[in-house]
């Protein structure tokens, strides 16, 4: 709690700014007091940043209604977050995502699913889309995240999003992706994020031109990497990691799926791929497997508190 003196140079300090560079201003306040509130706003702070020590679920109705009474933005930022990437389509990253969110969830962590977009998806009887992804994971995982939450965009056309989202008419903005992701991440501890495809997947492809990598920097999120074990995937996986590292991407590890132990080859790809890239294969997935072979604390840890919001 701020006391009443610094919430006066803090008001001094916003309207200094304002003056001499006219920027909108965010404040990172804690927890403030009604009167505290109205002379920020007064003094010109237009948004309110939710930080990790007051998370969303700890505001009550009548803090909620005062903010927005006050004309504030409210950004909610405080979960762990991870994204999942592939090698390229078919790999069987949604499947390995439920796995991962089935074992966090199973540790006792508050744990959701987010997916800018997903193609191909079934339509129900009345004509809406299934996100299929988002039922999978939640499926395979036990969340009680409700499906609407986990994906803006939703296409019934089995190709790119970029390309789904011409055929369609519903090209993908990028604040309504980000937008809806630091929605999730200020109601639950830890967001698992799925990619489209590969990691080089356009989103958006007109005048637009927007890509996963895109919305990967737009809230600095860390990766863990999918692979099939089988045959090829020395090439993809060093591929992906060396296009990852150029663009300053950070990856966590690589997890193999469809993996057979005592399979020479998987076997030695698991080598191969740790030997050319400098990454650990952290986990390997066995088909029919329903839970992922790593301690909760190494998954734990690959996820990061960068609250949707870190440079």
């Amino acid at each position: 709690h701020l006391s009443d003196t610094e919430v006066d140079a803090m008001c001094e300090a916003v309207r200094e700014t304002k003056e001499k560079v006219g920027i909108s201003v965010c404040g990172s306040f804690g927890q403030l007091n009604e009167q505290q509130f109205r002379r920020l706003k007064e003094a010109g702070v237009t948004r309110v940043h939710n930080n990790l020590e007051i998370p969303n679920r700890n505001y009550n109705k009548t803090d909620m209604a005062l903010l927005k009474e006050l004309g504030y933005e409210v950004r909610f930022a405080m979960s762990k977050n991870l994204f999942i990437t592939g090698t390229g389509t078919d790999v069987g990253k949604t499947y390995v995502t439920g796995l991962i969110v089935k074992k966090l969830r199973e540790g006792g962590a508050s744990s959701a699913y987010y997916k800018a977009a997903m193609s191909g998806n079934e339509r129900r009887t009345d004509g809406t889309l299934i996100p299929g992804d988002a039922l999978q994971v939640k499926t395979m995982s036990g969340v009680e995240q409700p499906l609407e939450e986990m994906c803006p965009y939703i296409y019934e056309t089995a190709v790119s999003p970029h390309l789904a989202a011409k055929i369609e008419g519903n090209p993908i903005e990028m604040e309504c992706v980000l937008k809806n992701f630091d929605r999730v991440c200020g109601t639950y501890d830890y967001v698992t994020v799925e990619g489209s495809g590969g990691i080089f997947c356009p989103l958006r492809f007109d005048e637009q031109k927007v890509q996963l990598e895109d919305f990967i920097k737009a809230r600095s999120l860390a990766c863990l990497m999918i692979a099939d074990a089988g045959l090829g995937t020395i090439n993809a996986v060093v591929l992906t990691a060396e296009y990852m590292k150029a663009r300053k991407i950070p990856v966590k590890g690589i997890i193999f799926n469809h993996y057979e132990p005592g399979n020479p080859l998987h076997e030695d790809n698991r080598l191969m791929c740790e030997a050319m890239t400098g990454l650990n294969v952290v986990a390997c997935v066995k088909d029919g497997d329903m839970d992922l072979d790593i301690p909760f604390e190494l998954l734990e840890g690959f996820y990061e508190e960068n609250g949707g919001n870190r440079k």
